[in-house]
């Protein structure tokens, strides 16, 4: 069965890079899709997929919130869009909400009532139809293709649909950058050493607590989610089937065939994949995207210098920021170089309140058409996988606002890839924060970036209290510069007597005594009278320091 699985998956595979091969599955299939988060940055996959089949010329039927337009033939649709309502802009019981940063732990919080959206999907009428139909007209499916944060709830149901006597392959897809689930109970398992969970920020460099860290978070949160998702699937079939049917529930995750991936290697962290785990993404850029809405293509002719775009997503909305962050991203904005204008996706019908004239507020907007555009400058975005493929498709440089925690990971990954700078909300306000930097190091290199967001944050603003060998001209107010340049002598008479020697390259073992070089280096200048001065203002002024 997994070997026929993997067949299908070559058609299926047709999606993305192969769906201009000669090489064809002649056999057309029965597919059973069913896809019930309903977030649309989790059903962009599905959705190419299913528009690719469906042209295929397989007969494809697919629950889900959202429909695939222009699809007629071929191609029946499940309707759940009520179950959108499910994730609320709004704190409920019962809801999943995402209008606020959240840590991993947060998340947590989210897994029962993610989980309960199956549940409430199967009671529909819609799908209640559907399934008398199936059983009506005895419809066997050949393949089923299951999202994977669904996968006891949906795999049970297509084992009611199918009946007993009959096995069905299944196949997990996964809209983020690796299948957590499938990929451990196939083959692929997750080394946390060298590979950052999907709930935590860290690269593929950690240190031995960050292992640690990263191994527990991986396995703690698998476990709860996964847990949660059965013990909802079982409820949900006991309750309507009966207690003889939460089996159906049982052994799901060992029976998946296949686990289809909708991104690259370019989108994560290199690891280890048994054969039957295939990447096939970025699956929604095979199109060319289409012209702008008129309205927009006007506004975009009128940025002499270029655009701002700035949407957070479809699951984060801007309008659930905080005021104060609204009003502090407007004041930069009216502040930008006259040529320059700002694409805000703002979800409420009115104007963004404080707006200036050089920020247009669209409902709407399409991003495809907009990244693609040559005079889009720069990308604000939370950072979700889809962005990030987009981001690099069309080469736009992107600052990034993490808001939950596969945001964070993401922005990691593209700030290494250098086509991101990162703020933190906590900066993005109207308020003026007590900043001490302390760079000593006497080199103009290592000065320089430091130096720059010495010169951002004053600006800005804020009060920077600076311990560095190079000062910032041109900075008065909000400025304190406690002078290190003595280092740059220092360091040259160092040299001179062989002490330190910074021209030759060392080995890993002559580090560590060079490293206490570094250290002895850093102890001398806090030694020396200029600091000494500036430690006894800050005990006498009862300077308070809030970064």
């Amino acid at each position: 069965m997994k070997l026929l699985g993997r067949k299908v998956c070559k058609e299926i595979q047709s999606a993305s890079e192969c769906i201009k091969s000669r090489n064809t599955y002649e056999r057309k299939l029965f597919h059973s899709s069913i896809w019930l988060c309903p977030s649309f940055s989790h059903q962009v996959p599905a959705m190419a997929l299913t528009e690719a089949l469906v042209r295929k010329g397989h007969q494809v039927f697919v629950v889900s919130p959202n429909v695939v337009p222009g699809l007629e033939k071929n191609y029946t649709y499940v309707d759940i869009s009520f179950s959108k309502k499910f994730f609320s802009d709004e704190k409920k019981d019962g809801t999943v909400f995402l209008q606020r940063q959240m840590t991993r732990w947060d998340t947590t919080f989210l897994f029962k009532p993610a989980s309960d959206i199956a549940g409430k999907q199967y009671n529909s009428t819609q799908f209640l139809q559907f399934f008398n139909r199936v059983k009506s007209e005895n419809i066997k499916f050949d393949v089923a293709v299951l999202e994977t944060f669904y996968v006891p709830s949906a795999c049970a149901m297509t084992r009611l649909l199918t009946g007993t006597g009959r096995y069905t392959p299944m196949i997990s897809m996964s809209s983020i950058a690796f299948d957590f689930f499938a990929e451990q109970d196939i083959g692929s398992t997750t080394h946390g050493s060298f590979l950052p969970s999907l709930w935590d920020h860290y690269t593929d460099k950690m240190n031995i607590w960050e292992k640690i860290d990263n191994w527990y978070s991986h396995w703690f949160m698998r476990r709860s989610l996964r847990g949660t998702m059965e013990e909802s699937a079982k409820e949900y079939f006991r309750g309507a089937y009966g207690p003889e049917y939460e089996s159906l529930v049982d052994g799901c995750w060992s029976n998946i065939s296949l686990a289809m991936i909708s991104s690259n290697f370019l989108y994560y962290y290199p690891r280890l994949k048994s054969p039957n785990v295939i990447e096939v993404g970025p699956m929604h850029l095979d199109k060319a995207p289409q012209k702008l809405p008129q309205n927009l293509q006007n506004w975009f002719d009128g940025a002499e210098k270029g655009v701002i775009y700035f949407s957070l997503g479809s699951n984060m909305k801007s309008k659930s920021l905080d005021p104060t962050v609204i009003s502090h991203f407007l004041k930069y904005f009216r502040e930008l170089p006259t040529g320059y204008r700002v694409l805000w996706k703002w979800e409420l019908d009115e104007k963004i309140p404080g707006q200036s004239d050089n920020v247009l507020a669209q409902k709407w907007t399409p991003q495809h058409s907009i990244l693609a555009h040559p005079k889009v400058k720069a990308f604000i975005t939370q950072g979700g996988l889809q962005s990030f493929q987009e981001t690099v498709h069309y080469g736009v440089p992107t600052v990034g606002i993490p808001c939950t925690y596969e945001r964070a990971r993401i922005r990691q990954e593209m700030a290494l890839g250098s086509i991101l700078v990162t703020t933190l909300l906590l900066l993005a306000t109207g308020h003026a924060y007590n900043i001490l930097i302390i760079h000593p190091t006497p080199s103009y290199s290592h000065q320089q970036p430091a130096m720059a967001l010495t010169e951002t944050l004053v600006k800005r603003g804020h009060q920077v209290y600076v311990i560095s060998p190079n000062v910032v001209p041109g900075l008065e107010k909000n400025y304190t510069f406690v002078d290190m340049s003595f280092m740059y002598k220092y360091l040259h008479e160092e040299q001179a007597t062989g002490r330190l020697n910074t021209e030759r390259q060392y080995s890993k073992w002559e580090m560590l005594p060079m490293m206490r070089e570094v250290v002895r280096i850093a102890d001398v200048q806090f030694q020396r009278q200029e600091f000494l001065q500036f430690h006894k203002r800050v005990k006498d002024e009862n300077i308070k320091f809030d970064v």
